[in-house]
């Protein structure tokens, strides 16, 4: 800055003096011309989004979305609305053990409704997710290895042992042979928020263990088993799931899942389907029964929504859930709009 201050004031007195001794010429002063900037480049290797970080051979991709809902409840016999939001942070690059990577989520997600098969699981709001992967092997706190998936639209379901995030370390193996895929891992059962699941544990300590195995990305879709087995409660579960695409326009999604928890045995079957009408609009609906030994009585699940997408990432979703989780017929009621990027 010093220098370039003393040749402008330099070339300002230079400018005075030529003007001075001859005022017929004209003198033109030109601005120094700023050093040419660098550019970020885009890393195509994995995926659209990525860019290389300046200086290093390491792949970053941001994402995320924000929503706003409002609707009615039933069921705590209340009307609500609220703000969610997430981040993800990606990073990837290649080394001599594969692919290493980190993901990073920033979530306030917040549960407005308490319709779920099964009880209604926390969702985190602090950090949901943060591991790293090398290769298939991750490690850190990650979603359950157990498939959740039942009804489209916001239906999930609570793992037998606790909610859905959890620290673990494991495996999933994608393209062993066509689209068989197969993993392994061991969770701690202390899920939910984030901050819970980083600190000690007795000595007679013992993870769950939890398995899955299926076929994917097959011009019919999909199926998969996965199932945990918890030694803190002499737990376990097991849940088949298919995902069936009929046509280009029409999916369906069957779950069946069985499991006994200190001989309170439980099972659960669901069905859901869904029609893309076109790029625009898109309806799903889905039913779910669950029954447990120890509950008062088995409940039925279900939902029918709209999604409605006027641009790119933009969708509006409107969605009816009813339940007899309480013995009594429950609704909500709900529209989200969410903006994804």
């Amino acid at each position: 800055m010093k220098k370039t201050l003393l040749t402008l004031l330099g070339s300002s007195a230079a400018l005075f003096v030529a003007f001075s001794a001859n005022a017929a010429d004209a003198v033109v002063a030109e601005a120094p011309v700023p050093p040419t900037g660098s550019y970020v480049q885009v890393c195509d290797a994995f995926g659209t989004g990525y860019f290389y970080i300046p200086g290093t051979e390491t792949c970053l991709k941001l994402s995320g979305a924000v929503s706003f809902t409002a609707g009615n409840d039933t069921r705590f016999n209340e009307n609500f609305a609220g703000a969610e939001a997430y981040l993800d942070i990606d990073t990837k690059s290649d080394s001599e053990l594969g692919t290493i990577g980190t993901k990073i989520r920033l979530s306030s997600k917040n549960n407005f409704d308490g319709y779920y098969v099964g009880v209604s699981p926390e969702r985190t709001s602090d950090v949901e997710l943060a591991y790293i992967t090398v290769g298939p092997a991750y490690f850190g706190y990650k979603e359950t290895l157990l498939n959740t998936d039942l009804l489209y639209g916001d239906f999930d379901l609570e793992t037998i042992t606790g909610d859905l995030n959890t620290t673990t370390i494991g495996f999933l193996q994608k393209g062993i042979y066509g689209g068989v895929y197969a993993g392994l891992a061991l969770e701690t059962n202390n899920r939910g928020e984030f901050f819970d699941n980083n600190g000690r544990f007795a000595d007679d300590y013992v993870p769950d263990v939890v398995g899955r195995v299926g076929i994917d990305e097959q011009a019919w879709g999909g199926v998969d088993l996965s199932g945990v087995y918890s030694d803190d409660n002499e737990a376990w579960f097991l849940k088949a799931t298919a995902d069936l695409k009929a046509t280009d326009a029409i999916d369906f999604r069957l779950a069946a899942g069985y499991g006994d928890t200190d001989g309170d045995k439980g099972y659960l079957v669901s069905a859901a389907g869904k029609y893309t009408f076109s790029d625009k609009f898109a309806a799903f609906t889905g039913i779910g029964y669950f029954d447990q030994d120890s509950a008062a009585n088995e409940y039925i699940a279900a939902n029918a929504g709209v999604t409605w997408t006027p641009v790119t990432n933009l969708d509006v979703t409107g969605q009816l859930t009813y339940s007899d989780l309480d013995s009594e017929d429950e609704y909500n009621t709900k529209v989200t709009i969410t903006r994804k990027f």
